[in-house]
């Protein structure tokens, strides 16, 4: 117990984890993964969204409303799934920069 009172609240949390078998997690890697969470939330949500349209469109029996409405939901699916996935990749990137800085490594 002396080293719990000589290093503060940090040595109690690291004796806490160590007690109940839990990873220790920083705050940057639980902020990526709620980040991440959502992103494939997303993702799934815009992957449905294209699936339905397509299936909407096949479906449509020749009705030129049904169709156009199809094809606006699929182009709209698309791009919200081109824009989920960037998303992924700009965060991947600062992600790294951020561990990088915060670590004092160079990141290439």
């Amino acid at each position: 117990m002396e080293n719990v009172e000589e290093g503060g609240l940090s040595t109690i949390g690291t004796v806490a984890y160590e007690q109940v078998g839990a990873p220790q997690k920083d705050v940057q890697s639980v902020v990526a993964s709620i980040i991440y969470i959502l992103l494939t939330f997303l993702g799934i949500i815009f992957l449905v969204l294209i699936i339905w349209s397509g299936f909407e469109w096949m479906t449509a029996g020749g009705d030129q409303a049904k169709v156009t409405t199809a094809k606006s939901r699929l182009s709209n699916g698309v791009i919200g799934l081109v824009v989920v996935l960037a998303s992924w990749g700009i965060a991947l990137y600062i992600m790294k920069l951020a561990v990088g800085i915060t670590q004092n490594t160079p990141t290439t």
